[in-house]
């Protein structure tokens, strides 16, 4: 599992600001992976055209949230979460970046057997 940083710069206002949408998932104990539970939390469902994320080009649907403009996602619930995502999206407006921390599943190369 990996954990990546990136300050995506988001265009003047009146534009469509960062450009993703989010989905909540939760897991059993059964599903949970080390360090970045890749079963529940906040994802990126999707990457707006025209957004600053698709524009960037390194968030990626099915990445996890664990961290917006300085504040932890990974301890609070979904609920809580999806709030500080709003504040902080509602903000941009204001602010020439935002800075996301991600959890991405390493996609694994196979094995030769």
């Amino acid at each position: 599992d990996t954990l990546l940083t990136f300050t995506i710069s988001l265009p003047e206002s009146g534009s469509t600001g960062l450009g993703i949408s989010v989905k909540g998932k939760t897991s059993t104990a059964s599903q949970k992976h080390s360090t970045v539970e890749q079963g529940s939390g906040i994802f990126i469902k999707s990457i707006l055209p025209g957004g600053a994320a698709a524009k960037d080009g390194n968030l990626m649907a099915n990445d996890r949230i664990v961290n917006i403009d300085g504040e932890d996602l990974a301890q609070i619930s979904d609920a809580s979460a999806f709030g500080v995502i709003r504040e902080a999206l509602s903000r941009a407006t204001q602010q020439e970046s935002i800075t996301i921390t991600i959890g991405r599943i390493a996609k694994r190369a196979p094995t030769l057997q």
